[in-house]
C-alpha cells in the first residue's frame, strides 16, 4: 500500500484556532475547497479522517505556518515572542501525541518567512528523538547554502 507524506511546506489541516480561524480559514482556501471545520486540534483531526477512512497510509506532519497562524495570525514582518511559541510547541505537543510523525516548515511562504532560526529550534526541540523535520528551506537560489546552513542548524540544535 502507498504511504503519503502530508503537511509539507509548513502546511497541515489542523490545529486551527479560534482566535484566528478566519484567517485559517482564508489561508486554507487558497488551497482546498470549503471544508466543513469539524476539528480544532489534531486528536478531533485524526478522530474525523479516522471515521472517514483512508485509500492510502499516511504520515502527517504538522506545519509550522499553520502553528504560526494558530499563535499570531498572519502578523507579517513580526518574530514570535515568548507566548506565541509557547502557543506554537503546545500544539505541536499535542499533535505529536495524537500521532503525528513531525514538522514541516515552509520558510519562503508567509507567515513562516518572518520566523527565525531560533524560533524553529524551540519548536523541533517538542519532536525528541523520533521526530521527523521537513523543510522546504528559505532559499533555493542565490541563498541556498545558507538555506541549508539553516536547516542543519536546526537540526544539530535540536538535538543538544
Amino acid at each position: 500500500m502507498t504511504t503519503e507524506v502530508v503537511g509539507n511546506c509548513g502546511f497541515s489541516l489542523a490545529p486551527r484556532r479560534s482566535r484566528h480561524a478566519d484567517t485559517f480559514t482564508a489561508f486554507t482556501g487558497r488551497l482546498f475547497p470549503p471544508i466543513d471545520w469539524a476539528w480544532s486540534g489534531f486528536d478531533e483531526f485524526f478522530r474525523t479522517t479516522d471515521q472517514n477512512g483512508y485509500v492510502t497510509n499516511y504520515c502527517q506532519l504538522v506545519g509550522h505556518g499553520t502553528l504560526r497562524i494558530a499563535a499570531m495570525g498572519m502578523a507579517d514582518a513580526a518574530a514570535a515572542d515568548d507566548d506565541a511559541i509557547a502557543v506554537m510547541r503546545t500544539e505541536l505537543e499535542s499533535a505529536m501525541a495524537a500521532g503525528a510523525f513531525g514538522l514541516s516548515s515552509g520558510l519562503i511562504y508567509p507567515p513562516a518567512v518572518y520566523s527565525g532560526t531560533s524560533e524553529l529550534v524551540r519548536l523541533a526541540e517538542v519532536l525528541g528523538g523520533d521526530g521527523l523535520y521537513a523543510t522546504h528551506m528559505r532559499n533555493e537560489g542565490a541563498g541556498l547554502l545558507e538555506a541549508i546552513a539553516e536547516a542543519l542548524e536546526i537540526a544539530r540544535r535540536r538535538r543538544a
